[in-house]
């Protein structure tokens, strides 16, 4: 069949209009998926996240201050509780009212009514630098850290009033990393060559084998996968729910990492020291790196909301990228 003259025109646009889409989704793929930088107002390290919906959340810094975002990050509200507050190093809300800090020092904060007070509840060894904390639901509560010195001695303690009072678990080994707590999943941490884990809500534990030899720092599950990675750029991941570890090939030992967030069973990141950001697409055996700043920055914590992404470092730096 012949065109007459009124179709061939039309054709010939469509077709120039389905090239250019052709030519420009790529560059509007990737720029989706790109990192951006929010603002924050103080020049101080990000070392802890938590978010109770996609638009209100809570950092804390190395700087003994905590700040709120109601908008996904695009403002922030800087807060002080006291001015002789040693670092800050974790923040955990369990939902808009209910709220811990932790850091150095044995300081432990809590509120219950959505911060409008504050009231420390831990008083024990001061020496203790609590790392990690994690509201639990059902009053539970957990938190780790160590005491520091040429082997850090791992403590952790528990709470069934919602993190008003504290027991001390019995000794589990050195250097304890971060605290993971996901719905569905175990909590668990790590220390020197172990994985720590319960099904109770921190009232019972056991302990698996990773085989690392090195300092553990981050973990994260999603189904039968896990991450876990550390210092000396100790990175290992598991296919079985944690029962058997395969190391990474990766050779960074300059790399300490800090953060591990796993988005599905296929998709994770890693992030840590001199601005390193690595994902897998196939639950961990492969890493391959991501540009996040041009200038590089130790990253200190690293949080999934909803479909984002959120990274903190050093000098108040935070991003986030949408990962779903």
């Amino acid at each position: 069949m012949k065109l007459n003259n009124n179709q061939q025109p039309k054709n010939r646009s469509c077709l120039l209009a389905a090239l250019l889409l052709a030519l420009a989704l790529p560059s509007l793929l990737t720029a989706a998926d790109q990192w951006t930088e929010l603002p924050f107002p103080v020049r101080e390290t990000i070392t802890g996240i938590s978010f109770v919906s996609p638009s209100t959340g809570y950092v804390v810094t190395s700087g003994a201050k905590y700040a709120r975002t109601t908008d996904s990050g695009k403002t922030w509200n800087v807060y002080t509780l006291a001015k002789d507050d040693p670092p800050y190093d974790d923040i955990f809300f369990l939902n808009a009212d209910t709220g811990v800090i932790c850091g150095r020092q044995g300081f432990v904060a809590r509120t219950s009514d959505g911060c409008k007070s504050w009231v420390r509840t831990f008083w024990g060894d001061t020496t203790i630098w609590f790392t990690s904390v994690a509201l639990l639901g059902g009053g539970a509560a957990a938190l780790v850290g160590l005491i520091p010195g040429e082997m850090p001695k791992g403590v952790a303690f528990r709470s069934s009033d919602a993190a008003l009072n504290w027991t001390q678990l019995p000794d589990l080994g050195y250097g304890y990393g971060e605290l993971f707590y996901h719905k569905g999943d175990p909590l668990c941490f790590q220390s020197w060559g172990k994985l720590h884990y319960s099904l109770d809500s921190g009232k019972t534990w056991s302990t698996l084998n990773t085989g690392s030899g090195k300092t553990g720092r981050a973990t994260a599950f999603y189904g039968q996968t896990g991450v876990i990675c550390g210092n000396l750029g100790m990175l290992s991941s598991s296919s079985d729910r944690g029962r058997t570890w395969t190391p990474s090939s990766l050779d960074k030992p300059d790399i300490h990492f800090t953060s591990a967030v796993l988005i599905d069973e296929k998709t994770g990141y890693v992030a840590g020291t001199g601005g390193t950001v690595m994902k897998t697409t196939n639950g961990g055996k492969l890493w391959l790196p991501e540009v996040v700043l041009k200038d590089p920055i130790d990253f200190a914590c690293m949080k999934l909301v909803g479909d984002y992404l959120y990274i903190g470092g050093v000098d108040g730096v935070i991003m986030r990228k949408k990962a779903k």
